[in-house]
């Protein structure tokens, strides 16, 4: 069985919610606190530039007012970024084994308007941390609209 090192890095501007999971036939978990049920970043790195935040929450109301809860669990992880091109990081290394797949949640809260066209994503990387392999979720401001929500 063939087994492949592959980072799962989750870059964010403005507010993300996510929670990363990964499964496999044995449904054995490879990602360390996938569900942020430590009710902190264990087992994750987090690259915070200077104005951004990260919390892991129960609960995160948008400024829309729309309101977001975990998909499973007790917890989520909610970045913040402060500024262009400033990206909010939170990353592991995992090695994905033949046969297992990623799944996982992520929201997008705006707060911004075009044309300042914040984005969000949910990206995997190889071994090495450097060639994209997959960006399984994506949203801006262009996709939600000024001030608006992407569950």
């Amino acid at each position: 069985m063939k087994r492949m090192k592959k980072p799962i890095s989750l870059a964010l501007s403005l507010v993300m919610i996510t929670a990363v999971l990964v499964g496999s036939a044995s449904a054995a978990p490879l990602i360390v606190n996938g569900g942020f049920e430590t009710g902190d970043f264990t087992g994750w790195t987090l690259t915070l530039p200077s104005g951004a935040s990260a919390s892991v929450v129960t609960s995160f109301t948008s400024d829309q007012g729309l309101l977001y809860s975990p998909v499973e669990g007790n917890y989520f992880a909610v970045l913040k970024t402060n500024g262009a091109n400033l990206f909010t990081k939170l990353s592991q290394v995992i090695t994905i084994p033949s046969g297992a797949w990623v799944e996982g949640w992520a929201a997008f809260d705006a707060r911004d308007h075009l044309p300042f066209n914040d984005t969000a994503y949910v990206r995997i990387y190889d071994e090495t941390g450097t060639t994209l392999l997959a960006t399984p979720w994506f949203s801006d401001v262009a996709k939600v609209g000024n001030y608006g929500d992407d569950p």
